[in-house]
């Protein structure tokens, strides 16, 4: 195991943000169906979750199959790594 070094991550970050930025349009409409789901698995963590929490948790989940097709089908190496994290949990 080697040290990457502070910059690295922070390179990566940038590099990714700057590919969402080039491809906002075409995730846009998926991404928004996804929410916020650290909020939504904070609820639960902290048990104060509603079941309009676990129905939107549902919906988001149910998103990642065809934004994992989105990110395999864009011009972008990053994004398309990326996409490996988008596999449905079976």
């Amino acid at each position: 195991m080697h040290h990457c070094g502070p910059s690295k991550p922070l390179h990566f970050a940038i590099k990714l943000f700057e590919e969402l930025q080039r491809h906002h349009e075409e995730l846009q409409g998926q991404l928004k169906q996804i929410g916020d789901i650290e909020r939504i698995i904070a609820r639960i963590a902290l048990r104060s979750a509603r079941p309009r929490d676990f129905a939107r948790l549902r919906q988001a989940l149910e998103q990642l199959p065809q934004l994992s097709q989105s990110l395999t089908q864009l011009q972008s190496p990053l994004l398309q790594q990326q996409q490996q994290h988008c596999q449905p949990v079976q």
